[in-house]
Parts: C-alpha cells; sequence; structure tokens
C-alpha cells in the first residue's frame, strides 16, 4: 500500500526526479498498545527504501508516562513528514521551488523524468 501511495505522488508531482526524490509517505502500525511507524522514501529515484522505526509499547496503567512520551513523539514526527510530502506535492507549479527543495546548481543538466509504472488493479470476480 506504501508502495501504491509513494506512486500516486510521483504521478501528481509529473514523474520529476528532484520531487520524487523529497517524498517520503508514513505507515502506522499498530495493535492494542503497541505502535510502529514506517517510512518509505525514494531516495535514488530507482528503487524504494522502508525503514522501520521502533516498536513502542504503552503500559495499561500511565504510571510510567515517558512510554507514551515516545509513542506521542513517534506520531508528531510522522505529522513532520506528512507534512512536507503535502508541501512539495502543492509547491510543484510554484515559482520559488527552486529555494524550498535547496538546488546545488542552476547550471546543471536538468533532472530525468521518473516513469512509474500504473499498479494493478486487482480483477474482480463473476
Amino acid at each position: 500500500m506504501l508502495k501504491d501511495m509513494i506512486t500516486q505522488f510521483v504521478i501528481a508531482c509529473d514523474g520529476k526526479e528532484d520531487y520524487a526524490r523529497k517524498l517520503q509517505v508514513i505507515g502506522i502500525l499498530h495493535d492494542t498498545n503497541r505502535i510502529q511507524v514506517i517510512i518509505m522514501d525514494y531516495p535514488k529515484g530507482y528503487i524504494f527504501r522502508i525503514k522501520h522505526k521502533k516498536v513502542y509499547e504503552v503500559s495499561e496503567r500511565f504510571n510510567k508516562s515517558e512510554l507514551l512520551a515516545y509513542v506521542l513523539k513517534e506520531i508528531l514526527c510522522a505529522k513532520v513528514i506528512i507534512r512536507r510530502t503535502l508541501n512539495i506535492v502543492k509547491i510543484k507549479d510554484d515559482v520559488d521551488v527552486k529555494n524550498f527543495l535547496d538546488e546545488q546548481d542552476e547550471h546543471c543538466t536538468p533532472p530525468r523524468a521518473i516513469t512509474m509504472p500504473k499498479t494493478l488493479i486487482t480483477p474482480e470476480k463473476k
């Protein structure tokens, strides 16, 4: 599902490599009292990378509030990543994109376009 999400973001950015390399999507695995954040990105433009964050478990009682603080920290970090990705997709047509992406040199060769294969649709049974 994360690959489908990042593919849609790359398509929304018209397949421009400098945008695609900055995109990240978040997945959250949660159970009764455990949570884990998963981050998928496209750092080099040719392979996806998945980073698994630490699994945090919150006790049933609030006597160990530091564990809850770690969970909240993970959720806030995920929110920052989501906002960055949405800003990249939103500003792709702005004039100030070069300032936002901190491009090194204006005389570089233009970035290549990334072509993402479309995701397969599950066939319906008769």
